[in-house]
């Protein structure tokens, strides 16, 4: 059985936030990082890119931030709203964070396979192909403060504020890896801290969303895994005590900066994955008028290529066979953003593997 989106947590409350686009900055200069939050209520609730800048300008750091942001938003509506896909391929940004709905990235296996992995995967994507210098950043949330009671009796991750936000903190992990880009382990800081000292709270009465103190953490995390270092006499917001901003702050030390290998692949993965790409399946796409050409390497034999459209449609699906370095034309009249789906069988070791793949692409 599917797990159901918790509409009255999300899509009814999220009717008060609407769309959000706003832009904050302290200070303009060449030496600006910009930085776009993708998101929604989670990111929004308290302001998290102003608490940020908050933060990173008092270690004497010059931020700018645009925050994309409606209540309720999947990975999947926000690969079908022109307003996050302008502010993505606009260009420009040094960082582009992308979060996920509370629930979705926790999902079962099949479910997180097709309904979240291939949106997430096409708003990186597309991320990199407009902004070359671009680090992608996944904010991992944490888990419902006494778990998912509505889907809990159909999948036991969801039962408890520990489990839910083991699973996403999984998930988080395993997009980053698998994309080449990093984790803001914002829901892990989450967890020590509630295993540390659970009289701290962080989540707001509603018992999803994060209070102040939620949010602070937030902000602490985002600084140390964008800037790399510790946070030293740090701001902190008038309404958590100066005790509590302390905690904090050691929570995202020890979370974040002692742990910075665990999080960040965009940089220390790219030795390993010289080597490793070498023999491993891989395509690269590029728009044309009316085309995708879609450049194969490390793929050979009988391979079927899906164009998907950002709503889940197919649009068109073809069968080849190929060999090594082969370059496949998929004509189509669609435009707009689109999932480009490869999927091939070979023969490794007397083992039949199926190789599936998926890229983002604008046409």
């Amino acid at each position: 059985m599917k797990i159901q989106v918790e509409k009255s947590a999300f899509l009814l409350k999220a009717a008060a936030f609407a769309l959000c686009v706003f832009s904050f900055s302290f200070s303009f200069s060449q030496d600006n990082k910009r930085v776009l939050f993708v998101g929604n209520s989670y990111t929004q609730v308290n302001n998290l890119p102003e608490e940020f800048m908050r933060v990173a300008q008092s270690q004497d750091k010059r931020v700018e931030c645009q925050m994309q942001a409606f209540g309720g938003a999947t990975f999947s509506s926000h690969c079908n709203n022109p307003s996050t896909i302008e502010a993505i391929t606009q260009g420009g940004w040094d960082y582009i964070v992308l979060q996920g709905q509370s629930q979705e990235v926790a999902f079962p296996d099949n479910q997180f396979s097709w309904q979240v992995y291939p949106y997430a995967k096409t708003l990186d994507s597309l991320a990199k192909a407009y902004n070359p210098d671009v680090k992608v950043v996944f904010y991992m949330t944490w888990g419902y403060r006494y778990g998912d009671e509505l889907n809990c009796q159909f999948y036991e991750p969801f039962c408890t504020f520990e489990s839910m936000s083991e699973r996403l903190r999984d998930n988080y992990v395993l997009m980053a890896e698998d994309f080449g880009s990093d984790v803001s382990p914002v829901g892990a800081a989450w967890l020590e801290s509630f295993r540390r000292d659970s009289t701290v709270v962080l989540h707001s009465s509603d018992n999803s969303h994060p209070n102040i103190n939620g949010t602070y953490l937030a902000a602490c995390c985002f600084y140390e895994i964008i800037f790399a270092e510790r946070l030293h006499e740090a701001y902190y917001p008038s309404s958590v005590s100066p005790s509590v901003a302390t905690y904090l702050q050691d929570i995202a030390d020890r979370t974040v900066y002692d742990n910075l290998g665990r999080w960040c692949f965009s940089e220390t993965n790219a030795s390993l994955a010289a080597s490793e790409q070498k023999a491993k399946p891989q395509f690269e796409c590029q728009a044309e008028r009316n085309a995708v050409l879609i450049t194969t390497k490390n793929i050979e034999g009988n391979t079927n290529v899906e164009l998907i459209s950002s709503d889940g449609r197919l649009i068109e699906r073809q069968s080849y066979h190929i060999s090594n370095g082969t370059t496949i034309e998929l004509n189509t009249p669609y435009k707009g953003v689109a999932i480009i789906k490869v999927e091939n069988e070979t023969i490794s070791h007397s083992k039949k593997d199926v190789m599936v793949e998926s890229m983002g692409l604008l046409l």
